[in-house]
């Protein structure tokens, strides 16, 4: 007798699909798309909860007609009624409760908080492993000939999938780019619209995915372990790599069944270590290279427009260069990932893994003049006009990233695990937080705009005094003290502007130590020496401090002034 303790995989039985489970994912996508994506009031969800037990009992391998079938099935009823009289969003949360635990009794599950929890991981994974059911069972019909293995699939599509994702982000990175990419876009649905005005909606199809996705882990969940092997089925044959036992070359997938006697599925031996072939090499190979295709174009568009920096009249400087440097720092971090997923596990004792070695060092060098790209972006966008602390957590981020690329490298040349690169890396990226909060850049980033501004480039003055343009201000004093040369600047505005602003904090500061009560623990260094400097130059700005109406009018001047280098 087996317990909700002992219950170790999921589902309990695991049988092979029936025809009614496809149908029933079908008629979940059609229900779905008429009540929720067309539909517009609670009636439409009502209708949805109460269908939907019944698809998943139709839909299910084993049907269980019990009294908890039949209780919870009555539940989603009286959700449906409630939502028919007055319809919430809480009950409309409840009903789906409720559809989820019938959906558990349907599979086999145990309605006990760790195999619940175990059905609702399963969803993550067994939609993917059902589909390789569907596949299997393709592969079967004497009409499936042009049936394709999954390795073949996997060289096509995960290549294709990084290409996508990171050509996005290229894109977004640009915002001309993606002006154009979006008028083409547009351009080219137009031109369907004139053949096709019954095509689906962007949002439609991802709705129908994730129904789809939902109903196919929900109908049949499957356990990691009994499918461990990409291809392994309890009721179709096995298939297994074939290898030339002379020579060892690997001869390709077949069936246990129908394996050569002169042939082995095991792999030969190299030293003490057993070498086997992945199913998956091809796919990462193919991605190193169409990814290295992909960097080098971008990498060439990249310096050929920003190197010159002679940008066209109205150009959104901004967006293209902090935006951009977000999203491409967001590449790099992804580029991490990549080479994370690829190396580790089995693939590691392919034979054929130098070669993926050294396609990934080539990938990450491109990688590491990206981000020198990202560094470019960064110093012509504070060439522009001026620090910040948003620029500063910019550069911060962007070089952890790069340690972590730098550790990407290491790890992959020395044979290292995935556990040895998340330690290290953690400390890095807290070392450079703890390089953030401690080093004083409030005070170097006012001391770069003061510098620049008092030397006639006005542009950094958008970032003089923390305001709502530089809101990551850790240390107000520091920003204070760099910006005491202000009061003897050429530009009157900006003198004066400067002597209003002091002439507040200097208020500020008295009035906080006469409400509360000023204590030596709530001694500053920074503001004990600004306030000492300020109080020795105090009848430079006399009058703003004895004139609020005054005082104010020169702040508003000040930042009308500023604003326009935003």
């Amino acid at each position: 007798m087996t317990t909700p303790n002992d219950a170790t995989e999921i589902p309990v039985e695991e049988k092979r699909f029936t025809w009614r489970e496809p149908v029933a994912v079908i008629a979940a996508i059609a229900l779905v798309d008429t009540t929720v994506y067309h539909g517009i009031g609670f009636s439409g969800i009502a209708l949805l909860l109460f269908a939907l037990p019944l698809l998943l009992l139709f839909g299910a391998t084993t049907p269980r007609l019990n009294g908890q079938t039949f209780l919870f099935a009555g539940l989603a009823f009286l959700v449906s009624l409630k939502l028919i009289w007055s319809g919430s969003g809480t009950a409309v949360l409840l009903g789906l409760g409720t559809v989820f635990l019938f959906a558990a009794l349907q599979a086999g599950i145990p309605l006990h908080l760790k195999d619940l929890g175990k059905y609702s991981a399963s969803g993550f994974y067994s939609p993917v492993l059902n589909c390789k059911d569907y596949y299997q069972s393709l592969r079967q019909w004497k009409s499936a000939g042009w049936a394709v293995a999954p390795a073949k699939l996997a060289a096509v599509f995960v290549p294709l999938g990084l290409l996508f994702v990171f050509g996005t982000i290229f894109i977004v990175a640009n915002p001309d780019l993606q002006e154009k990419v979006q008028l083409y876009w547009t351009a080219f649905t137009d031109w369907l619209g004139r053949f096709s005005d019954w095509m689906p909606a962007v949002p439609q199809v991802i709705l129908w995915g994730i129904t789809a996705w939902i109903m196919l882990g929900g109908l049949r969940p499957q356990s990691i372990q009994r499918n461990r092997d990409f291809g392994i089925s309890q009721t179709l044959p096995r298939r297994v790599p074939q290898y030339d036992p002379q020579t060892g070359m690997y001869l390709g997938m077949v069936d246990n069944e129908t394996l050569p006697s002169e042939t082995t599925s095991v792999p030969p031996l190299e030293g003490n270590r057993e070498q086997e072939k992945s199913w998956l090499y091809y796919a990462y190979f193919n991605s190193l290279i169409a990814l290295m295709a992909l960097f080098s174009i971008y990498l060439v568009f990249e310096f050929a427009k920003n190197w010159t920096r002679d940008f066209p009249a109205g150009f959104k400087s901004s967006q293209h260069m902090h935006q951009g440097a977000a999203y491409l720092t967001l590449a790099l971090a992804l580029t991490t990932i990549v080479c994370c997923t690829i190396f580790h596990g089995k693939i590691l004792l392919d034979p054929r893994i130098k070669t993926l070695i050294r396609l990934a060092v080539i990938w990450l060098a491109l990688n590491l003049l990206l981000a020198f790209a990202v560094y470019n972006r960064l110093y012509i966008y504070i060439d522009l006009n001026g620090l910040s602390m948003r620029r500063i957590a910019g550069l911060l981020g962007s070089t952890a990233v790069v340690l972590g690329l730098i550790m990407v490298v290491r790890m992959i040349l020395r044979s290292k695990g995935i556990r040895w690169l998340v330690y290290r890396y953690t400390w890095s990226v807290l070392a450079v937080i703890f390089i953030g909060i401690v080093f004083p850049f409030d005070g170097y980033v006012s001391h770069h705009n003061v510098s620049r501004v008092m030397k006639g480039d006005l542009a950094p003055s958008i970032f003089l005094f923390p305001n709502r343009y530089s809101p990551q201000s850790w240390s107000e004093e520091e920003h204070y003290l760099a910006s005491l040369p202000l009061l003897e600047s050429d530009d009157e505005i900006i003198r004066e502007g400067a002597k209003a602003l002091f002439a507040n904090y200097y208020l500020s500061v008295k009035r906080e130590r006469y409400y509360e009560g000023y204590q030596w623990t709530a001694f500053q260094w920074a503001r004990h020496i600004l306030m000492n400097r300020l109080e020795s130059r105090k009848e430079e700005f006399q009058v703003y401090l004895d004139d609020s109406a005054q005082r104010q009018e020169a702040i508003q001047t000040f930042r009308r002034y500023t604003n326009r280098w935003i």
